[in-house]
C-alpha cells in the first residue's frame, strides 16, 4: 500500500511507514520469543494493533491492482539488486 500511495499523501504514507515498522518489530519479537511467553504475547498484540490500523486506512473503494502492481515491482527491483 505504501508504494501505491501517491507521494503527495504525506500523512497516509507516514502512517503506513509506522505500521510497517510496527509489523517488522512484531515479527522480530515473535522470532526471538518462545511460544506462551510475555514476549510472544506482546508480538501478537503489536501485530494485531498494526493490522487494525492498516485496515482503518483501507476503503471499500480501494482497488487492489495498484497495490499488487507496486508490490510486484518492488519484488522485481529487489531481485535485480535495486532498492
Amino acid at each position: 500500500m505504501y508504494r501505491a500511495t501517491p507521494g503527495s499523501e504525506v500523512l497516509k504514507r507516514e502512517r503506513l511507514r509506522r505500521i510497517g515498522e510496527s509489523l517488522k518489530v512484531a515479527i522480530e519479537l515473535a522470532e526471538d520469543c518462545a511460544p506462551g511467553t510475555m514476549g510472544q504475547r506482546s508480538a501478537w498484540k503489536r501485530a494485531q494493533e498494526a493490522l487494525l490500523e492498516l485496515a482503518s486506512l483501507m476503503q471499500i473503494t480501494d482497488r487492489a491492482a495498484p497495490i499488487v502492481e507496486a508490490a510486484a515491482a518492488a519484488v522485481m527491483a529487489k531481485r535485480r539488486g535495486e532498492s
